[in-house]
């Protein structure tokens, strides 16, 4: 959502479950050595699993994130836009997402899906989303 605006390239936006504004500081707990831990499942990534990959952001990012925010961008942005929201989610409060959609200019659409911030864990969810891209992309391509 940041770059996409001025780069040609870029032709539509599909952020899902995203927040348009600087990243949240990390808790003191997450910190070790200067970066942010952060654990991920492993493949297929349909379902948790007891293995995960460690990764390891620097603090850096979180204070260069500071001066970023892409609403001015979509606020001038005339390329199709598609947002997703979770009902449910717990990391990316919703109302962030519909202010975002709110602010952005046409053409654009919003979608809920009821689900937390781990959509991928659920098939469903995943198949409908999957359907409402396919029905933007035909609408706006």
């Amino acid at each position: 959502m940041l770059a996409g605006p001025k780069n040609p390239h870029v032709t539509h936006f599909i952020p899902i479950f995203s927040y348009y504004g600087a990243p949240s500081d990390p808790s003191d707990e997450r910190i070790v050595d200067g970066k942010v831990m952060s654990y991920r499942d492993l493949p297929p990534g349909n379902m948790k699993t007891k293995e995960q990959k460690e990764f390891g952001l620097p603090l850096n990012y979180f204070e260069d994130g500071k001066q970023y925010n892409a609403l001015e961008g979509l606020r001038n942005c005339t390329k199709p836009k598609l947002f997703f929201y979770g009902v449910q989610d717990d990391m990316n409060d919703p109302e962030d997402v519909k202010k975002a959609y709110e602010e952005s200019a046409e053409p654009k659409m919003i979608n809920a899906l009821n689900s937390d911030h781990d959509y991928r864990y659920h098939p469903e969810i995943v198949e409908e989303a999957d359907q409402v891209i396919g029905k933007f992309l035909d609408k706006f391509s």
